[in-house]
């Protein structure tokens, strides 16, 4: 329904936003879904998303872009695993 290019605009929205909920509600769309979405994009993939949107990893203000937005990533990870583990447990 969505295509790839709204996917990967709106995590890399969130991320640098750092707020899931706002960006959702912003492109009218659940924030699950949005977190689906930054599952799947994520990681990795954030950093072709900043270098596809032009954004660079030339200067000191890009890659500190790029590097919240996966710290954030990251952040995110570890909660669910713990989450994943209080349940287990």
């Amino acid at each position: 329904m969505y295509d790839k290019e709204l996917k990967e605009e709106a995590v890399l929205l969130s991320y640098i936003r750092n707020d899931v909920d706002r960006v959702a509600a912003d492109i009218g769309i659940d924030s699950a879904l949005l977190h689906r979405w930054r599952q799947k994009y994520g990681g990795r993939d954030l950093i072709r998303i900043f270098e596809k949107r032009n954004l660079g990893t030339d200067d000191l203000k890009s890659q500190n872009e790029i590097l919240r937005a996966l710290l954030k990533n990251a952040e995110f990870e570890h909660e669910e695993l713990l989450k994943i583990k209080d349940n287990n447990f």
